[in-house]
C-alpha cells in the first residue's frame, strides 16, 4: 500500500514540475544583454529591416514559379450592361493573378488491381494473374504512407504532442484513435535501427565528440527507477553532424 502510493506520488510530483517547466522554464538559450566589460567602438551598423527589401524580388515569387499551377477561369455574373441589355464585347488577353495555397485534406486511396486469366496451359503463370499489391509500412494497415510520414515529422522533428498530432488530423477530417497512433510508431520504431546503427559507427570512427543532454520525462513505471527523469543524449563529430 505504501509503495503505491510512493509511486503516484511521485508520478504526480514529476507532472507538476513538467507544468512548472513549459510555463516559467526558460525558452531560449538567446540573450539580448550587453557585456560590460566590453567596449563598444563607434555608433552601432544600421540594422536591416525586416521583411522584402526594396528593388529586390520577392523570395515567395521565385519559389512560386516551381509549384505546380492549378488555372481556374472566373467569368463576369452578369457580361451585359445593366442599363440597356448590350452584351459585353470579347477582349484579347484575361487579367491574372496568382495566388498560393495549400490544400490539405484527408481522402481514401482505392487501389483497383484488374485480374486477368490465362488462357494457354503452359503453366508458367497462375490462373489468374493481378498486379502485386501496394507496398505498407503496417501490414493490413488502413493509414497510409503520407499518414505515418506526417505523424513522425510531427512528433521527432516538431516535438508535437500525441494530442495535438491526433488534432490536426481531425481538422484534415481524419479521425484516428490514439491506440491506433501510438501502436503504429512503436511497430515503425525497429525499421529505424539499421539508421541508428549506422549513425553511431559513422560516431564512433571519429576521435572528437560533441555531447549535450535534455531533460526527458517518461512516464513509465521502471523496476528499480525512482522517479520519471531521464535524459536524452545528443552527440555529433567534429564536422558538427549528428548521427
Amino acid at each position: 500500500m505504501r509503495v503505491t502510493l510512493r509511486n503516484e506520488i511521485e508520478l504526480l510530483q514529476a507532472k507538476v514540475r513538467d507544468l512548472r517547466q513549459r510555463v516559467f522554464g526558460a525558452h531560449t538559450e538567446q540573450s539580448s544583454t550587453v557585456n560590460p566589460g566590453v567596449a563598444v567602438q563607434g555608433a552601432p551598423p544600421p540594422r536591416r529591416t525586416r521583411g522584402q527589401q526594396s528593388g529586390r524580388r520577392g523570395q515567395l515569387r521565385r519559389l512560386a514559379g516551381q509549384l505546380p499551377q492549378r488555372v481556374e477561369t472566373a467569368g463576369v455574373a452578369q457580361p451585359v450592361c445593366p442599363g440597356c441589355g448590350v452584351a459585353l464585347g470579347a477582349m484579347s488577353g484575361v487579367e491574372s493573378r496568382e495566388v498560393v495555397e495549400v490544400e490539405v485534406r484527408a481522402y481514401r486511396r482505392s487501389i483497383q488491381r484488374p485480374r486477368g486469366r490465362m488462357r494457354c496451359s503452359c503453366g508458367r503463370l497462375p490462373g489468374i494473374v493481378s498486379a502485386p499489391p501496394a507496398p505498407q509500412l503496417i501490414r493490413r494497415g488502413k493509414l497510409g504512407v503520407p499518414v505515418w510520414v506526417q505523424a513522425l515529422l510531427g512528433k521527432y522533428l516538431y516535438g508535437q504532442p500525441t494530442h495535438g498530432l491526433l488534432h490536426d488530423l481531425r481538422e484534415q477530417g481524419l479521425q484516428v484513435a490514439q491506440g491506433t497512433l501510438t501502436g503504429g510508431l512503436k511497430r515503425l520504431a525497429p525499421l529505424f535501427t539499421p539508421l541508428a546503427q549506422a549513425g553511431l559507427e559513422r560516431l564512433r570512427s571519429h576521435h572528437h565528440w560533441h555531447a549535450d543532454e535534455t531533460r526527458w520525462e517518461v512516464y513509465v513505471e521502471r523496476e528499480g527507477k525512482v522517479g520519471h527523469g531521464w535524459y536524452r543524449w545528443v552527440c555529433a563529430d567534429a564536422s558538427g553532424r549528428a548521427p
